[in-house]
């Protein structure tokens, strides 16, 4: 049986690992960009 609790840890975790995905794919972006813009 799987606790409420549990399931909630998980999901604060998984908000987590995108929050942190988001982040790097936006400084990826704007490191990428930055050089095309200095042109």
């Amino acid at each position: 049986m799987i606790e409420p609790e549990v399931s909630l840890m998980d999901l604060d975790k998984l908000t987590i690992l995108i929050e942190q995905c988001v982040k790097h794919a936006i400084y990826y972006l704007f490191d990428y960009a930055k050089p095309e813009l200095e042109w």
